[in-house]
């Protein structure tokens, strides 16, 4: 990367980014506590209920796995090793990173 002022702009924003997903996380949390309750007899809304229930594993999935990502990336920022491509070993381009905090792959070792 080209300046450290770059660098800690990112990292600002991956930290922004992280309480966002934390934020998400725990509101799913929340909505799983609620919903704890016995199933409805009737089976048209258990189908229903069934069917919500697999859509919220599903984005909370999503969510971890993207949380896991962005403490991928500030652990590198952190380490000295942001904006190295994990398999050439080459500088990933600025735009990249400001496009995709998160990458750790330069475009080439990405396709």
């Amino acid at each position: 990367m080209s300046g450290q002022m770059e660098v800690d702009k990112i990292l600002g924003s991956l930290k922004e980014k992280r309480e966002q997903v934390v934020n998400r996380i725990n509101a799913l949390q929340k909505d799983r506590r609620r919903k704890g309750g016995p199933i409805s007899p009737d089976f048209a809304e258990q189908v229903v209920e069934v069917e919500n229930d697999e859509v919220v594993d599903a984005i909370d999935d999503l969510e971890r796995r993207e949380l896991s990502q962005i403490d991928e990336a500030i652990a590198r920022v952190n380490n000295g090793d942001y904006g190295i491509c994990r398999n050439c070993g080459e500088q990933i381009p600025e735009k990249r990173l400001i496009a995709l905090p998160t990458a750790f792959n330069c475009i080439n070792c990405s396709n």
